[in-house]
């Protein structure tokens, strides 16, 4: 099928569901690094550290949001419109987190933590919240398994 598809085209139930998979699972690894890194900056009284994690989790609880109101469960019917809104969409947030890590990259560890640990983390949550939007909804659509 070719790159260009009529706005109205309804995408197949299996579609939704994996692109929904797909796009949630790069989400819950940012809650799962945050909420760590969040639970060490508390530990070790590292404010400005935490503020940048909350910061990254309430963009992350954003896109759920976004996911599941755009590709819902139910059934109900989604488009290439709607796909295309939702990646726009995912945009803001994402970027948001990633400018969270890369302001936690600047920062960087403290004497009391592992940094490259830490550097590492960082970097895993960045990556992560990349593949948001580089998730390949037209191969789904398609049928042809992600890349």
């Amino acid at each position: 099928m070719s790159a260009s598809r009529p706005k109205d085209q309804t995408l197949r139930p299996e579609a939704v569901s994996e692109l929904r998979h797909e796009l949630r699972t790069p989400v819950n690894l940012i809650f799962g690094y945050c909420e760590m890194l969040a639970e060490d900056a508390a530990d070790l009284g590292l404010d400005e550290r935490k503020d940048r994690l909350s910061k990254a989790l309430e963009a992350a609880r954003g896109v759920l949001e976004q996911i599941g109101a755009a590709l819902p469960s139910s059934g109900a019917t989604v488009t290439v419109r709607n796909i295309e809104s939702l990646y726009t969409d995912l945009a803001g947030p994402r970027d948001e987190i990633v400018a969270a890590m890369d302001e936690l990259s600047r920062l960087g560890g403290s004497t009391d933590d592992n940094n490259d640990g830490f550097a590492s983390d960082v970097r895993k949550v960045r990556d992560a919240a990349e593949r948001l939007t580089a998730v390949d909804w037209r191969s789904i659509i398609d049928g042809a398994p992600p890349q």
